[in-house]
């Protein structure tokens, strides 16, 4: 085993790769775990359109881990949209555990899309 790759099997999967799956998931559960915390004057349709995108980003974390180019490419797209949308909580939120929450997303958000777009992640999709 090298430094830029992990075996699954028979399967190389490069460090790039795997970080952006585990960071994928990451942010899909958490995604799903904050459901219950949402305010009640928060619009309704925050609840749907945060279950769709973690069940987005659950498939999408299959894709790529299965090595699939349109994966990454909606993972990419999915988690652009996260990170834009978390990036207004940074100074606009009223709690001080929301805005660093919002940072936080943003930062998984920039970390994942700039874990996709490494030649050695590339190069592993098909």
């Amino acid at each position: 085993m090298s430094a830029t790759t992990i075996h699954a099997g028979a399967v190389r999967r490069p460090v790039p790769l795997v970080a952006a799956v585990v960071l994928t998931l990451l942010a899909a559960v958490v995604m799903l775990a904050t459901l219950p915390v949402i305010p009640d004057d928060a619009p309704d349709a925050i609840a749907p359109i945060s279950i769709v995108a973690a069940i987005l980003l659950f498939v999408g974390a299959l894709g790529l881990w299965q090595g699939l180019r349109w994966a990454a490419i909606l993972t990419f797209v999915v988690t652009i949209l996260n990170g834009l949308s978390a990036a207004p909580g940074i100074v606009f939120a009223e709690d001080a555990k929301i805005q660093v929450f919002a940072a936080l997303s943003v930062v998984q958000a920039v970390a994942v899309c700039w874990l996709l777009l490494r030649k050695t992640t590339r190069a592993a999709l098909r």
